[in-house]
């Protein structure tokens, strides 16, 4: 390659610096990122293992199916099980959402490994459909989400409602209302002492992302007025993000799905509810960054090339995915809002 200093243009040579200092940062944090990807699916293979293969969780499973079953023909939300306690049968009162998780997190878990061994866009849509559950969950949660065994944190809802904005914005109309009555219930435990922690939780939070996402998918103003009430101050790596997220510079555009790739692994612990990614789905699924790309799609922005990167590389070819809602989960949905 020719010295850049011989070149004569100060504008041609800034772009070449720039250029080699994203891929030395690439070169030194792809093992970083290629770890962090291998590290999270094989967690997540061993909680699915164990999941088709103890007795007691397939059973709990079966039991879950049965109560969502019942909650489609009757309507009821609490359910009755016998289970021995201390050595001695007793009745044991089970609520929806706990039947609920159990189905979420088996589906996502499975459509994730489906997807992880055979990236298509078949599998892909199934994966969407499969996170479509955690909104079905955390809907049932928000009738009393605060007293809920079922943990949500603002940096969960703030994911759920960026994934819904991104690929089911056909039902964002119906999820808003609960999407803010859960950040009503999480500030009010932060600001008025209810959670002797407020200091910690909502640590790096993403809702500046969900409030800039609301504003341009155009969402009325008085969704946009009510998620102002929760305004967190902006963070550094998104502040240049989002100031840069229709560019057309290829090597700004790189620059900033960098940044995003070294927040979510940064931002990814299991051990630490105070991070945002504390959920193996999510620390899986960078609906974050994907939500940003499609957001540039959706505008019509013409396809930038996109350095490889181990946190996204799988999803790319599918980001501009359509998945359709399945049958079970339509019925679900539409039972909930009844």
């Amino acid at each position: 390659m020719s010295n850049p200093e011989n070149w004569g243009d100060t504008r041609i040579i800034d772009i070449y610096l720039k250029r080699e200092k994203l891929l030395i940062f690439l070169f030194q944090n792809g093992s970083n990122m290629e770890d962090f990807t291998k590290k999270t699916l094989s967690r997540i293979k061993k909680i699915h293992k164990e999941e088709i293969a103890n007795e007691e969780l397939i059973n709990l499973r079966e039991l879950s199916e049965n109560d969502i079953k019942k909650f489609l023909h009757t309507g009821e939300r609490v359910f009755l099980r016998k289970e021995i306690i201390f050595g001695e049968e007793e009745l044991v009162k089970i609520k929806l959402e706990q039947s609920l998780a159990t189905i979420r997190t088996f589906y996502i878990n499975n459509a994730i490994i489906q997807f992880s061994s055979n990236p298509s866009s078949e599998s892909y849509n199934s994966l969407c459909r499969a996170y479509f559950w955690d909104i079905l969950t955390y809907m049932q949660v928000c009738l009393n989400l605060k007293n809920s065994p079922t943990l949500y944190l603002e940096s969960d809802i703030c994911l759920l409602y960026i994934f819904v904005l991104t690929y089911w914005p056909q039902y964002v109309d119906t999820v808003e209302p609960f999407i803010i009555k859960g950040l009503e219930t999480v500030y009010d435990k932060r600001f008025n002492g209810i959670r002797t922690d407020k200091g910690n939780y909502g640590k790096n939070t993403l809702f500046p992302l969900a409030l800039f996402l609301s504003e341009k998918y155009n969402r009325p103003q008085s969704i946009k007025d009510s998620l102002l009430l929760f305004r967190m101050p902006s963070i550094e790596s998104y502040s240049f993000v989002l100031d840069n997220v229709f560019t057309t510079n290829e090597n700004v555009l790189n620059e900033c799905i960098v940044k995003l790739s070294t927040y979510h692994i940064d931002n990814s612990k299991t051990s630490d509810l105070t991070y945002p990614f504390h959920k193996e789905q999510w620390i899986y699924f960078p609906i974050e960054i994907i939500s940003l790309i499609r957001l540039r799609n959706s505008y019509n922005f013409l396809d930038i090339n996109i350095t490889s990167n181990t946190v996204i590389n799988q999803f790319k070819p599918f980001i501009n995915s359509l998945p359709e809602i399945e049958d079970l989960t339509f019925d679900l949905y539409q039972k909930m809002i009844v």
